[in-house]
């Protein structure tokens, strides 16, 4: 049996510029648990805050949705519903990245104090190779994601 491990996105994780930082953390949806389950349900995977009105409204669309399925489904009390702050798509509007940029350069440039020690890199390493892994993972990884 061969198993293959990935992260959720792919292996090609989001710009943190153009990503969600909502509940759904750049993936677009959102599990929602409702109270309103059946009574056979979990009840110990239930999360500690009730939903919110709009909370609520989008699990019962998804809970609606997929009772006019055909073949019904089999209701545990957790639907994916659509992510209420992007809609969705996982990315936040140019114009909100751009917002994002000095406190993502302020990071980045924080970041330099952490990744430039000789100790934490491999022994052969050179400044300048140091160097170009700090911006890669500061910076430029960032950018070459915006599009994704």
């Amino acid at each position: 049996m061969t198993i293959e491990f990935t992260d959720r996105y792919g292996g090609h994780g989001p710009s943190w510029l153009r990503g969600c930082h909502g509940d759904c953390e750049a993936m677009g949806i959102v599990p929602l648990f409702s109270d309103l389950a059946p009574p056979d349900a979990d009840m110990r995977l239930r999360p500690a805050d009730p939903l919110t009105q709009t909370e609520m409204m989008a699990w019962n669309d998804a809970h609606a949705t997929l009772n006019a399925r055909p073949e019904g489904h089999i209701c545990d009390g957790w639907h994916f519903v659509t992510c209420l702050d992007c809609g969705g798509t996982g990315r936040v509007s140019w114009l909100r990245s751009v917002t994002r940029v000095p406190r993502w350069f302020w990071r980045g440039v924080r970041f330099a104090r952490f990744a430039m020690q000789p100790t934490i890199s491999p022994p052969e390493w050179s400044w300048r190779r140091r160097f170009g892994n700090y911006l890669w993972a500061a910076f430029l990884s960032d950018l070459k994601s915006l599009n994704r």
